[in-house]
């Protein structure tokens, strides 16, 4: 189980929520994972952006699957130098 109790009292660095975000992704927790990966890309992560995209476009964590927010995502990780990639998982 990945631990998050730092990350969610309001200690956690954009980098951190990053992280986490990712592996929960990794072990399918997606509701919990969005709520990180939100956090991340307010605080500029390019990474989070791609995976918060890929999310809306799949309608995963709760988001309703919606193209055109997932397209704007993936131009905000883009704007700040990411290349998103999503899986057809």
């Amino acid at each position: 189980m990945v631990q998050d109790t730092n990350l969610t009292n309001g200690k956690a660095s954009g980098v951190e929520n990053a992280e986490l975000g990712r592996k929960l992704l990794d072990t399918g927790d997606y509701a919990k994972a969005r709520t990180h990966l939100e956090v991340a890309v307010q605080a500029g992560d390019a990474g989070a952006a791609c995976h918060l995209g890929e999310m809306t476009l799949k309608g995963q964590g709760g988001i309703n699957a919606n193209q055109e927010k997932a397209a704007a995502l993936f131009q905000l990780a883009q704007s700040r130098g990411a290349i998103c990639f999503a899986s057809g998982k």
